[in-house]
């Protein structure tokens, strides 16, 4: 979490930058600036987070897939599931706070699933 914290406000910069080099360049409504100025409310925040946990494990499960040292391969696989574990942790602050309502998969969904991998274990 330490790790994302600190890529989020490198990223809060240069966007803060590349926000100052517009504003110079093009003149923003005052009801747009407004809302630019206006900070990022919880739910924000922890749905970023969501959304860069799950960049990031999707880079780790990549670059895990083409090791081929047995070590580093270990080593991605660990820190995958570091990953996977702030996800879970981000998710599950979401679904406590009400952001997040999982629902049920419905069972013709379900069923269809089922009959596909039935199928693909067959051939």
């Amino acid at each position: 979490m330490i790790r994302f914290l600190a890529f989020y406000h490198k990223g809060n910069e240069k966007q803060a930058q590349k926000q100052n080099t517009a504003e110079t360049a093009a003149e923003i409504a005052p009801e747009t600036k407004e809302k630019a100025d206006a900070p990022l409310s919880e739910t924000e925040i922890l749905e970023d987070l969501l959304a860069s946990q799950q960049q990031i494990a999707d880079l780790y499960n990549s670059a895990a897939a083409t090791c081929t040292a047995g070590a580093l391969k270990n080593d991605m696989l660990t820190v995958l599931r570091e990953e996977h574990d702030l996800h879970t942790t981000v998710l599950t602050e979401l679904t406590a706070r009400g952001k997040r309502k999982p629902s049920p998969a419905p069972q013709t969904k379900i069923d269809a699933v089922k009959r596909e991998l039935e199928q693909q274990e067959k051939a």
